[in-house]
């Protein structure tokens, strides 16, 4: 049962399309897996729709719609270079992941940043300062405790964590920004796996935070 999801305002940013692409994915991603908020989506879209029907239409270059049709026959989504990486085999990731995520998470390249802790980045948008990634926990595990200078959305995918506000399984969403300060620890046996979006560099709490924060990138 998800118990998490997005701000009203951080819905209805998606539906206007004004967040970046990581936080665009993040949302999406989650709605995927939320049939309340893929709820909440469409009634603004059907809103978005009705005041768009009532304005001039607006003109667009003359090769808007070749330009589309290329992006979606080479599978290159707006803003990631053509650099995700290739689906094989069934994803246990969301639909809006697929693209990025190949095959079950067992079998990708995940890095060590430190015992117990992995992570992958997705070149989901380069040209963006937001940072995407995927973050893995053993059992047991904690990040470093930290603040943050700007935004965080952490979709939980597997597993689950408990942090200072809350426990996060399957589906949710964590929300934090400046006033926020935490530290994520998986709380199963089983490890958890999590989509975070970054617009800025985290602020760590302890040396060990300090020490890893160039691993980290963020």
């Amino acid at each position: 049962m998800i118990n998490h999801h997005p701000s009203t305002e951080l819905l209805l940013s998606y539906v206007a399309g004004n967040l970046a692409p990581g936080f665009s994915l993040a949302v999406a991603s989650h709605a995927s897996m939320c049939s309340d908020c893929r709820k909440r989506i469409a009634h603004g879209e059907s809103i978005g729709g009705a005041l768009l029907y009532s304005m001039e239409p607006a003109e667009v270059s003359e090769d808007a719609l070749e330009e589309v049709l290329a992006r979606i026959e080479t599978g290159c989504l707006p803003g990631d270079n053509g650099d995700h990486i290739t689906l094989h085999g069934k994803s246990e990731a969301p639909d809006p992941l697929r693209s990025f995520v190949p095959g079950a998470f067992d079998d990708l390249p995940w890095r060590t940043l430190a015992p117990g802790m992995k992570h992958i980045r997705l070149p989901v948008d380069e040209d963006s300062a937001a940072k995407v990634r995927l973050i893995r926990l053993a059992p047991g595990v904690a990040t470093p405790a930290h603040s943050h200078r700007g935004h965080e959305l952490t979709l939980v995918l597997k597993g689950s964590f408990s942090d200072e506000l809350g426990r996060f399984g399957p589906g949710d969403i964590q929300e934090t920004d400046a006033s926020v300060s935490h530290q994520p620890m998986a709380d199963t046996g089983e490890d958890c796996v999590c989509l975070i979006v970054t617009d800025a560099p985290l602020k760590f709490d302890n040396l060990v935070g300090k020490i890893l924060q160039p691993i980290f990138g963020y």
